[in-house]
């Protein structure tokens, strides 16, 4: 059996998982993220939910939290730089978000391992 040793580790990679990830990274933790699905994203990736629960107050459109989850939806075209709302829902972005969450993690080195 192979020992992995890590600072920190991430048990899901859905949205709550890749800013845990992230965040862990970002603060110099060396973090290993592993998820069952074998792909990025969590729930709104495997059956396309068209934005990230909670993230915005729907009926205005007002992002309600901001963090790496809006920082997600600037990398993908949806929110623009320092947008207070949301103007459209794009559903074409979905399938994007999972390649764009591995693309991120890579970037911080860390490890995305199916289990």
């Amino acid at each position: 059996m192979k020992t992995i040793q890590t600072d920190v580790l991430v048990c899901g990679g859905g949205c709550a998982g890749i800013a845990a990830a992230l965040s862990s990274a970002r603060n110099g933790a060396k973090t290993l993220l592993i998820e069952r699905a074998g792909f990025s994203g969590g729930i709104i990736t495997t059956v396309g939910l068209p934005y990230f629960d909670g993230l915005i107050d729907k009926p205005s459109g007002r992002f309600v939290v901001k963090g790496i989850p809006l920082e997600l939806l600037q990398k993908l075209g949806v929110a623009k730089d320092g947008a207070k709302h949301i103007d459209f829902y794009a559903p074409f972005f979905i399938p994007a978000l999972g390649v764009l969450c591995a693309g991120v993690l890579a970037l911080f080195g860390l490890r995305f391992t199916p289990w």
